[in-house]
């Protein structure tokens, strides 16, 4: 008889050993359940990792890689092994405090047209430009764990394929990666909001994770393509990148701006630092693009 759920736990590089230890703990009750089973892979060659994880009586098996094998190759393995109806990835330091999170997540999942759902989402805005949280209901990518994918998508192909990902599979932002497969198959992805569990925090991505995510998926008309709303409500003040623009200024990472030599070095410049100021906030008054549009839309 297959089980509702599959808990997925991928034990990584070196964790703090009492964050899994807790982690694990506030899992007894839910493996305990008759309609779950748990899989655990651990990472990183640490032989205390695995001895953790076996002694752990919850845990029906564990695979051990004989080299570290990244986080795509590790989830990738535990997804096409996973055998319940839902899979459902663990992540650390997550601890559960709540015996029915699981079953929010399947709530969640109850919709059919719903292939992946987690507590921490967010939108992608226009035309990938910014994101914006989402506290509940549909969006873009999910930003964190523990979540939750139906196994139609995973027999629809969800799963991520290292060698497609370029740069030798590395994935800066693998929760959203993953998101947006399940999206591409026609699935939509919810976030649930709070399911019971603390320490799970939203994933925000640097620069390079945003510019590798929005290279590898901008052009597959996943993501709204609407312009940014001009002019700004006047009581918001335009960041010197803004203020640039309207200018045909280029803002450097001192905000000081610079006129491009030419419109080849202008789209040269565009393409290889994309939002890498923005995002992180550097440069004289620069802000967050995030924080910009979501005090816009606050006020709106």
């Amino acid at each position: 008889m297959r089980p509702t759920f599959t808990l997925l736990i991928h034990a990584r590089g070196r964790p703090d050993l009492e964050t899994l230890a807790a982690t694990l703990a506030s899992l007894r009750f839910t493996l305990t359940r008759d309609d779950v089973e748990c899989l655990a892979l651990a990472d990183g060659g640490d032989a205390r990792i695995a001895a953790l994880l076996r002694a752990e009586p919850g845990i029906g098996r564990v695979l051990v890689p004989a080299r570290p094998c990244g986080v795509i190759a590790a989830r990738t393995a535990l997804l096409e092994r996973a055998r319940g109806r839902f899979a459902v990835l663990i992540t650390t330091p997550a601890r559960f405090t709540d015996s029915a999170w699981l079953d929010r997540l399947a709530r969640a999942l109850a919709h059919e047209d719903t292939g992946m759902a987690g507590p921490c989402g967010a939108r992608i805005d226009y035309g990938w430009q910014s994101f914006t949280p989402v506290t509940a209901g549909r969006c873009d990518v999910l930003t964190g764990g523990p979540w939750a994918i139906r196994r139609d998508a995973l027999q629809s192909g969800a799963t991520l394929d290292p060698l497609d990902l370029g740069e030798d599979g590395r994935v800066l932002w693998p929760d959203a990666e993953q998101a947006l497969r399940v999206r591409e198959l026609g699935y939509a992805v919810r976030c649930t909001g709070h399911i019971g569990a603390s320490d799970v925090r939203p994933d925000a991505p640097e620069a390079a994770a945003w510019a590798a995510l929005r290279a590898r998926w901008a052009g597959r008309g996943l993501v709204r393509a609407e312009e940014a709303p001009h002019p700004w409500p006047a009581d918001i003040p335009r960041s010197p990148r803004e203020e640039a623009g309207n200018a045909g200024i280029t803002p450097t990472r001192t905000g000081v701006g610079t006129r491009p030599a030419s419109s080849a070095s202008a789209s040269s410049a565009s393409a290889s630092s994309p939002l890498s100021t923005v995002l992180r906030g550097e440069g004289s008054g620069v802000r967050p693009v995030v924080k910009e549009y979501t005090r816009w839309r606050e006020r709106a």
